[in-house]
Formats: structure tokens, sequence, C-alpha cells
């Protein structure tokens, strides 16, 4: 009986919306993985440098579609809410299928590259005091 109440507890827990993706990103790795995506967005504010993507400052607990510089698609508008790590990493696998419309194309399939990201984006964001455009 109390392998079944191990099974639910993880599954409960695992299940949870808003926890962070993971413990286990290396922030290093990240970087470089990152470096498919800085291309088109920027992890911090630079007026100077135009982007072809919305600026990820301030990102997590941001509503969705909240750059002002920005023209989202229709498929990003309609996502509502705000960016939480485990939202965020379920785009960034497979964002066409999170949000079909969505002009990001690119995708991490692989979780670890999406945990490494996250690890570096959290370092970058909270290193530069996560403040909004």
């Amino acid at each position: 009986m109390s392998r079944y109440l191990l099974i639910l507890v993880v599954f409960v827990f695992g299940c949870a919306e808003d926890r962070p993706i993971s413990s286990k990103g290396d922030p290093e790795r990240g970087a470089m993985v990152f470096e498919t995506c800085a291309s088109c967005h920027a992890l911090v504010h630079d007026a100077n440098e135009p982007y072809f993507g919305p600026h990820l400052v301030g990102l997590f607990g941001r509503p969705v579609a909240a750059d002002p510089n920005y023209d989202y698609s229709q498929a990003i508008e309609s996502l509502g809410g705000e960016w939480t790590e485990t939202r965020l990493a379920e785009y960034l696998k497979a964002p066409t299928v999170y949000a079909p419309g969505t002009t990001m194309v690119q995708a991490l399939p692989d979780p670890q590259d999406v945990a490494d990201v996250m690890a570096y984006m959290r370092q970058v964001i909270d290193a530069s005091d996560g403040s909004a455009d």
C-alpha cells in the first residue's frame, strides 16, 4: 500500500504547475545553448541593439506578450497569463505545438537543453536585477 502512496505523491508533485523546471540545469552549458536564441532575443536591455524577437528582460512572472516594442503573433497574444519557468519550458520544448501559429520555430526538444537554458536565463536575469523594459 505504501508504494502506491509514494507513486501518488510523486505524480502530484511532478504535475505542480509553477515549480522550477529543474534544479539540475547547468548555466554554463545553458549559455552555449542560448547562442541559438541570442540572434533573436536579449536577456539584458540594450536599446541600441535591434532584435527580431521580444526582449526577455524580467521575463519570469511577466505577462505573456508584454514587450511593447515587439509585434507578437496572435498565437502568443491569445495565451494570456504570465511566464512561469514551467510554462516557458513547455514552450521552449515545442513552440509550434504549445502555441500553434507562433513565429518562433526554434525548439529545444532535449529536456537537458531546456533545463540548462532556463538556469542560464535565471542567472542572467537575476544578475541584471530582472527589471522589465
